[in-house]
């Protein structure tokens, strides 16, 4: 009897730790998110502001028509549209990463170091490329339409959020976590070979 409740209490404490990090997991991924979002806003602004700059400079400085023209920006996206594309790629690169990490360095006895930094960092790439997607979406409209069109863009990625968790699922009771999660990264990787 003494020898079943050991191991009746040792399993308990071992599950409450594990619910205390995957608590902890959770909760890091949410609150580094918000400085991903911020982070990635503020960053895409100063793109924008210096090469706005370097490109004004080059302008003021061009005395020739045909210097004006090797001044101008290329035709095709809005430089500032390019410049949150561009910084999102990077994003989806760093969330790509730390997933990798997730899968293949994170186990049972990895560090909770390990454990909370890549949760970190997954939430800040992923939250900070949501918020860029959302800016993107309201600046291919016009100035009268734009916060409608970041509502579509948002209505999109909450029914996408609410309907990923059905495929997952699935795929965690019929295989594994661990190939779901591997799956989550191949999707990623898609997404990201779209975007480029």
């Amino acid at each position: 009897v003494r020898a079943k409740n050991k191991i009746l209490r040792a399993y308990s404490q071992t599950n409450t730790c594990i619910l205390f990090s995957a608590s902890y997991f959770v909760s890091l991924f949410e609150f580094s998110g918000i400085f991903g979002s911020v982070f990635s806003g503020v960053l895409t602004d100063l793109l924008f502001y210096y090469r706005t700059k370097k490109f004004n400079d080059k302008l003021t400085t061009a005395g020739k028509s045909e210097d004006m023209k090797k001044a101008a920006p290329p035709n095709g996206l809005p430089e500032s549209i390019r410049n949150r594309m561009n910084t999102n790629i990077d994003y989806l690169l760093g969330l790509i990463g730390f997933m990798h990490l997730f899968n293949y360095s994170v186990h049972r006895r990895a560090s909770s170091t390990l454990l909370f930094t890549v949760a970190g960092m997954c939430g800040f790439f992923s939250y900070g490329s949501i918020a860029l997607l959302g800016i993107i979406a309201m600046e291919f409209t016009s100035k009268s339409f734009s916060g409608t069109s970041h509502g579509i863009a948002s209505l999109a990625a909450n029914f996408g959020a609410i309907f990923a968790g059905i495929p997952f699922a699935y795929l965690s009771k019929v295989f594994s976590w661990n190939y779901a999660f591997k799956c989550v990264e191949a999707f990623a990787v898609l997404i990201l070979l779209v975007l480029v």
